[in-house]
């Protein structure tokens, strides 16, 4: 009997055992964070998935939950609903970060011993994380993109293609024409929607990483992987940086950009940057400091341990400084980068009264080139006018008027979070395209300028687009009425003298060369008076003023 009772509860416990030991092998194959699960040569695994994320096999329709762990084959789509992301490793070289509402479809393909990866974006934003992007390419509505050693974010929709280069160099092939555009390291490349590519202009790194915060784990995780297998490469902290001997610790910190200023208030001519290295490099390794992407300097060697390179100061009073590392191969590793400003008065009055000046010869030369690269994008002035509206009536004030010329005269300048406000009188005359009749308009306005891209641009106005009035006084078929007044003895010019329109509230005085003009008058017959004290008064009756003309008295 107790044979029998022995014999079945060891038949009872045999399955619970193998039970027992499926469920550790199961248990075991769930991601537990060791350094290796989720680098595999040749093989795109899911290495974080949280949240709403589906895959669908090639040739099917079903969507099928993402699971950590799992690995992503040829033709398999990728989808993530609202609040879903994943991460993705390929080989222990590359990864891809994938946010909300994206949708890519994943193509390998065979090169030589090794593959290929090749991502085709929907509506869809990501970020490369490379360390080998030969074997890895994103294919989207406008073109191509390949990041080399670095990080990169992409943006592809229906309407707009936005590419920003957060560490290292991007490579991008429109689709439209076959170029190749490369954006550096703290540049944006965005595609408009006819596919043609916009100027590269500058975007705040930090603030990039910042929307991938959910991701920071993974990628300092995968920052440390590859620095284990790649044991000879030395990587550089930077410390006790200086600017013009003064520690970067020391200056005021404002709008994300460190504040440079001298002991006597004045412009400094040159910048000397210099920096400490931890550890200490050997004299074959090579740095370099970059403040854009066509200004770079070689670091040199400084006194008591310091590296340092001296440059001019640039053209506008904020700029942002980059220090990179460069390996045998002349790779570039990004240990440092800041933005500062000299926002001295004296300089920015001076940029602005330059700004003013090129703008007057914009003008006379007709050049609406300028116009569309100085006039910033988001402009808007207090007439709800955008930068559309801008071009197109620059264009077409350009194309019917003659001998268009702008004075702008600035006197007062206000300086608010970053911007310029300059006040000026202007003065701004025309042609007609018939040669007949001429336009002539006097009056103030305030500018906002704003620093971007490297330049300075026009971002707003208080009395809306220049040729507003010019485009009612001659196209809307009014008429001009202009003169002037000289003395009936000596014919010299008289000044203050009263001129007004009979039966309406139209009225000039005359300047100092006796002259004087009057817009918007409606055509009709008007008697129009003349009067200063210490003269008598005069009335010039039943003037005719015709529609679109101008009708001379010389008094």
């Amino acid at each position: 009997m107790i044979k029998k009772l022995l014999k079945t509860l060891f038949v009872l416990l045999l399955p619970l055992l193998c039970c027992g030991e499926v469920f550790a092998l199961a248990k075991t194959a769930l991601p537990d964070y060791h350094d290796d699960d989720y680098y595999v040569p040749g093989h795109l695994i899911v290495a974080m998935c949280d949240g709403p994320v589906y895959f669908c096999p090639s040739g099917e329709r079903s969507w099928q939950p993402v699971k950590n762990g799992q690995t992503v084959m040829h033709g398999d789509s990728l989808r993530t609903l609202s609040n879903g992301y994943i991460a993705l490793s390929w080989d222990a070289k590359n990864m891809v970060l994938v946010k909300p509402n994206s949708g890519i479809r994943v193509m390998i393909f065979p090169e030589g011993k090794n593959y290929k990866l090749q991502l085709q974006l929907f509506t869809a934003e990501i970020m490369l994380s490379a360390r080998d992007s030969a074997q890895m390419v994103t294919e989207s509505r406008f073109g191509t993109s390949l990041v080399t050693l670095g990080d990169c974010s992409i943006i592809s929709n229906d309407n707009q293609e936005i590419i920003r280069s957060a560490k290292g160099q991007t490579l991008f092939k429109q689709t439209l024409d076959g170029n190749e555009i490369t954006v550096p390291e703290g540049y944006v490349l965005e595609m408009e929607p006819s596919g043609a590519a916009k100027p590269l202009c500058q975007f705040n790194i930090a603030t990039e990483y910042e929307n991938y915060k959910r991701f920071d784990n993974w990628l300092k995780r995968f920052e440390q992987q590859h620095q284990k297998r790649l044991p000879s490469e030395i990587f550089y902290k930077i410390d006790s940086v200086k600017i013009n001997g003064e520690f970067l610790s020391n200056m005021q910190h404002e709008n994300g950009l460190y504040q440079i200023e001298t002991a006597d208030k004045r412009i400094p001519k040159n910048i000397l940057f210099q920096f400490k290295l931890t550890p200490l490099p050997p004299p074959q390794q090579r740095f370099e400091v970059s403040l854009g992407k066509d200004l770079v300097y070689a670091v040199r060697e400084g006194r008591d341990n310091y590296y340092e390179v001296n440059f001019a100061l640039p053209s506008i009073p904020e700029f942002f400084v980059t220090i990179n590392q460069l390996d045998n191969i002349n790779r570039r590793v990004r240990i440092f980068n800041a933005g500062f400003s000299v926002y001295n008065k004296r300089l920015a009055e001076l940029k602005a009264r330059e700004f003013c000046k090129q703008m007057s010869e914009a003008v006379s030369k007709r050049d609406q080139l300028w116009f569309r690269k100085y006039v910033a994008k988001d402009f808007r002035d207090f007439q709800g006018n955008t930068w559309t509206d801008f071009s197109l009536v620059c264009q077409t004030i350009m194309r019917n008027y003659r001998d268009i010329r702008l004075m702008i005269h600035p006197f007062r300048f206000e300086f608010r979070k970053g911007e310029t406000l300059v006040h000026v009188n202007y003065r701004l005359t025309a042609l007609t395209g018939n040669w007949r009749y001429r336009y002539d308009d006097k009056g103030s306005d305030i500018y906002t300028l704003k620093a971007e891209e490297g330049v300075w641009k026009l971002r707003s106005k208080v009395s809306g687009m220049f040729f507003n009035r010019m485009k009612t006084t001659i196209d809307l078929r009014k008429a001009v009425l202009r003169g002037r007044v000289v003395d009936e003895r000596t014919g010299s010019p008289i000044e203050g003298v009263k001129v007004t329109v009979g039966g309406t509230d139209l009225k000039a005085v005359t300047d100092s060369m006796g002259e004087y003009v009057i817009y918007n008058v409606e055509p009709g017959r008007y008697n129009i008076y003349f009067s200063k004290n210490g003269y008598g008064n005069l009335t010039a009756a039943s003037v005719t003023l015709s529609p679109a003309g101008e009708y001379n008295i010389q008094r």
